[in-house]
């Protein structure tokens, strides 16, 4: 599917123009045990191109403290924004806050993940953070 979620990025790339000179790319990493699992971290991939595309710095900001399960496949009445707060730090190897984040995920489903991060990343002091996916889920 790489192929295909590469041409869709590209095909893309001219509605992409927010004031990105001053952005770092990440993403919102997969607990380790799930990543361990499936052997890649696709939220992770999609940073990597979508910063390859647009010349931006990529860098892990983020670490998933804890395991949670699926929102894709959590029903949309069991799903909450604010309900997985706290279960993303920084990355203890960063070496700088960056100003401004450009936060990649695969599916943005209920905005719960998304929301959670982003909560993260601005407590520490980032002082823009948007958000970027490759699909919208059903909510």
């Amino acid at each position: 599917i790489e192929p295909v979620l590469k041409r869709w990025l590209a095909q893309a790339k001219d509605r992409m123009n927010p004031p990105f000179e001053s952005f770092v790319v990440t993403y919102i990493p997969i607990h380790e045990s799930r990543k361990r699992s499936r052997g890649f971290d696709q939220a992770d991939q999609l940073a990597t191109w979508v910063a390859e595309m647009h010349q931006m710095p990529c860098a892990r900001v983020l670490v998933r403290k804890r395991k949670t399960d699926s929102q894709a496949k959590t029903s949309h009445t069991d799903r909450h924004v604010g309900e997985l707060d706290g279960i993303y730090s920084l990355d203890s190897s960063l070496q700088e806050i960056p100003d401004c984040i450009l936060l990649c995920d695969d599916v943005f489903t209920s905005g719960a993940t998304m929301d959670a991060a982003a909560k993260c990343l601005k407590e520490a002091g980032v002082k823009q953070v948007w958000g970027f996916v490759i699909a919208k889920g059903n909510s």
